[in-house]
């Protein structure tokens, strides 16, 4: 059935077989001086290995009294005398042998049961080795073996089978026609217990077959008991079938230690040669579609089994590919002799590609890999796979003869087929990531991906912006009031500088209004508009900067010089005020007071400092004696500035007895290239302090302000008056980078500290939100199950915990009450695929179908309900790979009978007032699975008589597990109803979920719905 659905409605090419018994292989007779030769000659050293070996049947208790290792069924034994093979190759005599014995000769099964003795070899001085002897045991084996009457062994198993006495007959005949022997019946209370041993081959499916046979009142179990030989008539069979299955028994093997590989045509190859590495990166591939199915299987994405299926099957044609191309085309080679890539596996592929991409919008723009983990992980499948398609097109260029085409253009298609499908996995194409050209220049927020704030992009945006407007407002603010204090400064410029010199200060002062207006009118910008683009206040910020700073840049010397001019007049003055004061200079006190003033003036950590002569000399000032750095009033017309350790001279005096004092100011050591970059520095941290912007967006405005502190620096001390050294200046340029690293530093923290928070604020308030819609629509949810039973003479109780806040189990009932007072009961619980708000809504539509169902015959029976939900969920759900079991049933009080159908639930539990337990198993399908006649329903019941309860329950209960994973499983509810007390906690639902509580270990993994109806034994009105 499953298997008609399959092909006919999905389009699928299925492949439907028995399960694989597992056999044995035994000879019959023994076989005598068998020999095994190994001989090969690669060019340089060889192989040779030449072993004699005898075989025959063995057990157990002979190898036991020959004190002989009989490990698998195998025993081993070295009759070799006079070193005819050395010893240390007789160990890997015995290795070929067993690992041959464990791969099998005949059909693929193990060999056992015998003794293999090593009578006579010989060996090669040089060529001969450890493989070459276990090569050679294992030819010895296979050749023994076919002289010594193979055959198959049959696993048996005892089966115990419990059957009314009505259905004893069919049942031991049911068991004979199945090869099985009746060993004997003994009566257990009102039934018979039947114990038979079968071969194991003949009871798939006897479990359904003794159900139907028995009406579902029979049971049986069996376990192994041994292995028996297989009738003659059935070994050809058995042997025909197995020959077609892959078996690997042997990990490893040391052919390959040497750097060679052997092909599946025998030749031994290099194993970097072309040919190996083109099947390696197939393997490659199929190993990391393996990967992709595992992460789609934990996704949410409604096509995964679906796209899971299909995945698979590209994996053993994946197989097929390198089967293809480890094997080199033969120019005699008859088609269809060897495995090869055939142009229908294209074309499969291509139906696919065109299947999945016709619900796909098209694209304008390359995709970047990602979106999901599946997606994700799909694109790494396709990446490998490109990469084994270029692999396989190097090898048909260089072997064109002996490579087939198919193996490349298969890998072409199934790149395209995994790119289509890594979009599907993204909900088709909805959470693409599309490649933007030229993404290095855009603003980070322009690229933001689906890892970081997709799922918020808008609200990120929006964020972002909002806060940088009152963080630009701030920065405004802030600048205009340190203008208002900087205003003040220019004032007292206006007080102290020379008048020779009042062309700075006009200079300085208008430089102050210009860089100051930009502020007001970007700050009065921002405050009207209340929204404002992202880029447009980055922007502003930009031009902000540079054109502060260029201004800066500009005014730089005129300040320099206005400073020094005051420092230097301010000296003078001083002097002058000493002199007419006429004070004498003799006293040591009054001439380092008048020292100590002058410095003060000219700058706060000037120094005083003794020239050649004794540094201990007291100094005698004199007026008159002063030099200016900027001016150079005193110095002769050809002189250069005066300096001091770097300093400029600006206050001299010659003291006695030779040598002078001097007073200095910063000399050209720490010029306006040192003043230039600590201003940037400075206006570039100031601005990163209050500007919430990217690391990119931060380092933008240093770019054209380097580059033109580089050029005004240059030019100045080329064409200009300025006197820092050229090495000085040199080394400023090159370090002048690093004036952005801490405003960049700064940005990066606060920048990637606020996505975080945002982040996380968005993700907290999403959870809440979504909460919330949770507990309003589990209300809604819950609003659907009917209300307790709990009067009358038929009861209703239930308990439901969902696995997360609402699930997909339903419960439905329906009670009619006749004119005598008696009952009938209907009820009808659902358990959805799947969990949470997909099953819950798939459930909201199902109790619809229900309620119509009822609505339009109030009296339908189970089986009517099933076949009616079938054909509702298989037209409506099943679509979308959503199926759901289900189990209905009718209670009468007055017939004393309860009628049910199930569809591939878990079986119910009938309790009865005598303490005995009933089983009610399914009698049909999964609901959804097929359609119209596919689907047979069969309706049973049972006496249901006063003091009788029978639990309903979904899966969730008999799947809890404990700490150590161990499920407490349909037995062990069956357990809780034969022991469980009922009266101490309320009823069969809340016991048996108590027990389920108690055993359960961390969270449910599953809905828990658990209904008990009841027959009470005191009726209330």
């Amino acid at each position: 059935i499953i298997k008609n659905k399959l092909v006919r409605d999905m389009k699928v090419d299925v492949e439907v077989g028995t399960p694989r018994v597992s056999y044995r292989e035994a000879i019959t007779k023994e076989a005598t001086d068998i020999r095994g030769k190994f001989v090969k000659q690669t060019g340089g050293r060889g192989q040779f290995g030449d072993v004699t070996i005898n075989i025959e049947p063995y057990t157990a208790a002979q190898a036991e009294e020959a004190e002989l290792n009989f490990k698998d069924g195998v025993a081993f034994e070295n009759k070799i005398v006079g070193g005819k093979i050395p010893r240390e190759y007789i160990p890997s005599v015995e290795v070929g042998i067993r690992q041959t014995a464990a791969s099998g000769i005949m059909a693929g099964f193990p060999l056992i049961g015998f003794k293999a003795t090593l009578v006579d070899g010989s060996y090669h001085p040089v060529d001969s080795s450890q493989v070459a002897f276990e090569q050679a045991a294992r030819l010895a084996l296979s050749e023994a073996c076919n002289k010594a009457g193979l055959t198959l062994l049959e696993p048996i198993m005892k089966v115990v089978i419990t059957t009314p006495d009505e259905y004893i007959g069919s049942v031991t005949g049911d068991i004979s026609s199945r090869r099985g022997l009746v060993m004997g019946t003994e009566e257990r209370g009102n039934a018979r217990l039947i114990t038979a041993e079968v071969p194991l081959s003949e009871m798939f499916g006897y479990t359904t077959v003794l159900r139907s046979m028995s009406q579902g009142r029979a049971t049986s179990s069996m376990e192994p008991l041994e292995y028996r030989p297989l009738p003659p008539n059935m070994v050809k069979e058995v042997v025909a079938a197995s020959n077609d299955v892959v078996k690997l028994t042997k990990i490893y093997t040391k052919v390959g230690d040497g750097g060679e590989t052997m092909l599946g045509s025998g030749e031994m190859v290099e194993k970097s040669s072309p040919r190996v590495t083109a099947y390696g990166e197939v393997d490659e591939a199929n190993a990391s579609i393996g990967l992709a199915v595992a992460i789609l299987g934990e996704s949410d994405l409604a096509d995964r089994e679906a796209i899971a299926g299909e995945l698979t099957r590209i994996q053993n044609d994946l197989f097929d590919v390198g089967a293809d191309l480890c094997v080199p085309v033969e120019a005699d080679e008859e088609p269809g002799s060897r495995l090869r890539t055939t142009e229908a596996m294209v074309t499969r592929l291509e139906e696919a590609i065109d299947r999945w991409n016709a619900r796909l919008a098209p694209l304008n723009s390359f995709i970047l890999p990602g979106g999901s983990k599946a997606s994700a992980a799909i694109h790494v499948s396709r990446t490998v796979t490109r990469r084994a398609e270029r692999a396989v097109a190097a090898l048909c260029a260089e072997e064109p003869e002996s490579t087939m085409r198919y193996a490349q253009i298969y890998l072409n298609r199934l790149s395209d087929y995994l790119f289509v499908i890594a979009r599907v996995a993204n909900g088709d194409g909805e959470r693409d990531v599309l490649w933007t050209p030229g993404g290095q220049d855009q603003p980070l927020e322009a690229l933001v991906t689906a890892t970081v704030t997709s799922d918020f992009r808008e609200e990120f945006e929006a964020e972002s912006t909002r806060r940088l407007r009152k963080r630009f407002m701030w920065y405004c603010g802030v600048v205009l009031g340190l203008s208002l204090i900087n205003a003040i400064s220019v004032v007292i410029l206006f007080i102290f500088i020379p008048q020779d010199h009042l062309l700075d200060a006009w200079v300085i002062t208008i430089a102050t209004v210009i860089a100051v207006i930009p502020f007001v009118w970007a700050f009065l910008f921002a405050k009207k508009r209340q929204r404002i683009a992202r880029q447009t206040l980055i922007r502003i910020v930009f031009w902000l900067i540079v054109g502060t700073s260029i201004i800066n840049l500009a005014v730089a010397p005129f300040s320099r010089r206005a400073s020094q001019a005051i420092a230097i007049d301010q000296a003078q003055k001083i002097q002058e005020r000493r002199a007419n004061a006429g004070e004498e200079a003799e006293p040591a006190a009054a001439v380092d007071a008048v020292l100590d003033e002058i410095a003060e003036a000219v700058d706060p950590e000037a120094d005083v400092t003794g020239g050649e002569g004794e540094p201990e000399a007291t100094p005698e000032f004199a007026p008159g004696t002063q030099q200016d750095a900027a001016t150079e009033a005193t110095l002769a017309d050809d002189a250069e500035p005066a300096t001091n350790g770097g300093r400029v001279v600006v206050a001299q005096q010659d003291l006695p007895g030779g040598g002078t004092a001097q007073v200095t100011v910063d000399g050209p050591r720490f010029g306006i290239g040192a003043m230039w970059m600590l201003n940037l520095l400075i206006t570039h941290v100031f601005a990163s302090l209050f500007i919430p912007w990217t690391p990119r967006e931060a380092i933008a405005p240093l770019v054209p302000l380097l580059i033109l502190n580089a050029l005004l620096l240059l030019g100045f001390k080329t064409f200009g008056d300025i006197s820092d050294r050229w090495i000085d200046l040199v080394l400023i340029i090159l370090l002048s980078p690093l004036v952005g690293v801490p405003g960049t530093l700064i940005c990066w923290w606060r920048h990637s500290r606020y996505r975080q928070k945002f982040h996380y604020k968005m993700l907290r308030g999403r959870y809440g939100e979504i909460k919330a819609e949770f507990s309003e629509a589990r209300k809604i949810h819950e609003a659907l199950f009917p209300a307790p039973i709990d009067a009358g003479p038929l009861r209703m109780d239930y308990i439901y915990e969902p696995m997360r806040q609402i699930g997909g189990d339903f419960l439905f009932s329906r009670s009619i009450q006749r004119e005598d007072g008696s009952v009938v009961l209907h009820a009808v619980l659902v358990d959805v695929t799947g969990h949470g708000l997909t099953a819950a809504l798939t459930v909201n539509r199902i109790a619809g179908e229900i309620e119509r169902e009822f609505g339009e015959d109030p009296d339908t029976t189970p089986a009517q309900i099933l076949t009616g939900l079938n054909n509702y969920i298989h037209h409506t759900l099943a679509l979308h790979s959503v199926y759901a079991t289900a189990l209905a049933v009718r209670v009468d009080s007055r017939e004393e009978r309860v009628t049910w159908a199930s569809a591939g639930h878990p079986p119910a539990f009938l309790r009865g007032v005598d303490g005995t337990i009933e089983r009610l198993e399914s009698t049909a399908l999964v609901l959804g699975a097929c359609l119209g006649d596919d689907f047979v329903v069969e309706e049973l019941s049972h006496r249901f008589t006063i003091g009788d309860a029978l639990l309903v329950y979904t899966d969730g209960a008999t799947e809890a597990r404990n700490d150590e994973g161990v499920m407490i499983g349909v037995r062990g509810l069956e357990a809780i109803m034969a022991n469980g007390r009922p009266e101490e906690f309320g009823g069969w639902s809340a016991t048996v979920m108590r027990h389920v509580e108690q055993h359960r270990y961390g969270q449910a993994e599953d809905d828990t719905l658990l209904v008990e109806i009841y027959r009470p034994v005191t009726v209330s009105k």
